[in-house]
């Protein structure tokens, strides 16, 4: 199989890099300051932190034949590290059977294109509620997260989106179902790409 460098279309129904690969390496947790996202990398791969340039990170994957194996795609790094069936110090990120690792499975046996460049962009991110009180019995709540791109596509990224909180009076989910641990208000930031919004609950 020879990996194909060429412009990906946006109708074409193929995986994108940026719009299918950067979300699994921002879910777990891959570009994060801890991880291959450190100003000096880890393990011999430097990603940049939280998938700030995509292009660059594209280069940094394609850049050894390991990570990416035209000759056995499933003797890629890129799927063996993250699922522990190789030696990884970052420990497991996702299974084997999961929807991280189906994208990139995906993705390499569509020839690893490349759309930094060409593909649509994120034009914006959408998070409902924007407000909302919870009044007891009522401790928890599910968000919503929509982005839209600029070739007019809108697609659900509540579970590729990464979430924090402002405080510890409750905590949220990889999923984005938050919990109230006691009375008070917090702030949510989401993050989904290169773009962030906010909820506040109370």
């Amino acid at each position: 199989m020879i990996l194909a460098q060429t412009t990906l279309l946006a109708d074409s129904g193929k995986s994108s890099f940026v719009r299918d690969v950067m979300p699994v390496f921002s879910r777990g947790g891959c570009n994060s300051g801890g991880c291959h996202g450190h100003r000096e990398g880890k393990g011999g791969l430097k990603l940049s932190l939280w998938g700030e340039s995509p292009s660059r990170d594209y280069k940094e994957l394609l850049n050894s034949r390991k990570r990416v194996n035209a000759k056995d795609l499933l003797a890629s790094h890129l799927l063996l590290k993250p699922t522990l069936q190789s030696d990884h110090k970052g420990g497991k990120r996702f299974e084997t059977a999961s929807r991280e690792y189906a994208v990139l499975r995906r993705w390499l046996e569509e020839g690893a294109v490349d759309d930094t460049a060409s593909g649509p962009k994120l034009e914006s991110l959408v998070v409902t509620p924007e407000f909302r009180i919870l009044t007891e019995p009522e401790r928890e709540l599910q968000l919503k997260v929509e982005a839209t791109y600029s070739d007019g596509d809108q697609r659900d990224v509540t579970y590729w989106s990464v979430y924090s909180l402002s405080n510890l009076v409750a905590e949220v989910s990889k999923e984005g179902l938050v919990q109230f641990l006691k009375p008070g208000e917090t702030t949510v930031i989401v993050r989904y790409l290169d773009q962030r919004v906010t909820t506040r609950l109370t």
